[in-house]
């Protein structure tokens, strides 16, 4: 690497690009990502580089086990209902959207498009979520009542849209990448920064960070948690990742300013939280900040098996729940309880996790039933 480097530090034009491209020749955990990668993702290989994954290549002969493993990162929850993303017969994806008190499930499609990166309020009462047409040309962040679902635009980019979160009065923190086309003539969305949302078509950029990777954003009171790969060369605010470490984080925290709606960038390097056993991912946080849920795999084992980690930081308890199918998607807390999705071979469990007690199984949702829910085209004004 020391010589690759030297020599890259030597070229006068595109440095930046080749360099980039060198060094994620050597991440191992990207070069397993696009391994595992499975029919869907290669559908929509460029719609998860802006959500913040590795990239992908196609898997025309992957099994629907490693279609719904790949897929259950993407995961939103309320006290009152759940949505993710599916693939459709026609080859879109769509949400799928579940009353937890009825069982009740309707399919939200849009034609021409993708629907990505769900998140749901915590009382239910509005989803917001990621639109990308078939041609990629620019990105649309949508938010729709739930009660009919009347959608507005909120956003629309150019740029890559991801992980969107309400944080209060209506504005929306959300990750954002401009479309850089490197030396290969290939275009990845691999600047990847904080923006906020403050109205209709009202966005600004809020850091100067430049990540590879930017997803799975909570936020507290007074700090953002968040999951990143890849510094920027210049002037790095992470640290690089280190192949076949066993145990390691992608987990930082920054100070957040919600009234003013500022975070300051970090005079060092950050250090990643929850480096224990194994590699540690996809966090989320309780407003109060006084829960923490995020994934957590083994790294001696071939296939990653994400399981939950659930830290009671009043308490200063830690919980270990395995998986008993092949994950947990990224858990949500809402209304002091955590709510994941164990993705099984032919079925989907949504299950709550309250403090102290055992996992409670909400509602299965067979993988054949999927097609059969009601079908609602969204109307966005």
């Amino acid at each position: 690497m020391r010589i690759w480097e030297g020599r890259l530090r030597r070229v006068a034009f595109g440095r930046r690009y080749v360099k980039r491209a060198l060094l994620r020749l050597f991440d191992v955990d990207c070069f397993l990502s696009r391994i595992r990668l499975s029919l869907l993702l290669a559908t929509v290989a460029a719609l998860h580089l802006l959500q913040g994954t590795c990239p992908g290549i196609a898997d025309t002969n992957a099994a629907s086990r490693n279609d719904r493993r790949n897929a259950g990162f993407y995961f939103a929850a309320s006290v009152r209902s759940v949505a993710f993303p599916v693939k459709t017969l026609e080859g879109n994806i769509a949400l799928l959207f579940v009353d937890l008190e009825t069982g009740k499930q309707k399919k939200l499609n849009s034609a021409g498009s993708h629907l990505l990166s769900p998140y749901l309020s915590p009382d239910g009462t509005r989803l917001l979520f990621v639109r990308q047409p078939y041609d990629r040309q620019g990105h649309e962040l949508i938010s729709c009542q739930t009660s009919e679902f009347v959608c507005k635009r909120v956003v629309k980019s150019a740029g890559a849209i991801g992980s969107p979160i309400e944080i209060s009065d209506g504005r929306i923190l959300y990750a954002s990448s401009a479309y850089d086309v490197g030396l290969d003539g290939k275009g990845r969305y691999a600047r990847n920064d904080f923006w906020i949302s403050e109205g209709v078509n009202e966005a600004r950029q809020l850091t100067d960070m430049q990540f590879y990777e930017l997803n799975s954003i909570s936020v507290t009171n007074g700090e953002v948690y968040f999951s990143a790969q890849g510094p920027r060369f210049d002037r790095p605010f992470i640290p690089k990742t280190v192949p076949l470490a066993p145990e390691r984080s992608d987990i930082f925290k920054l100070p957040f300013d919600p009234a003013r709606a500022e975070i300051k960038a970090p005079a060092s390097v950050l250090e990643p939280l929850f480096v224990s056993g194994g590699i540690s991912t996809w966090s989320s946080v309780a407003p109060d900040g006084s829960l923490i849920a995020f994934l957590r795999t083994r790294s001696n084992i071939g296939a990653y098996r994400y399981d939950i980690v659930i830290v009671d930081q009043k308490n200063r308890t830690t919980r270990l729940l395995e998986s008993s199918g092949s994950g947990f998607s990224r858990p949500v807390i809402a209304g002091g309880n955590v709510f994941v999705r164990d993705i099984l071979d032919d079925r989907y469990v949504i299950k709550m996790i309250a403090p102290n007690e055992p996992p409670k199984t909400l509602v299965e949702i067979p993988e054949a039933s999927i097609e059969r829910s009601e079908s609602l085209e969204i109307k966005i004004r």
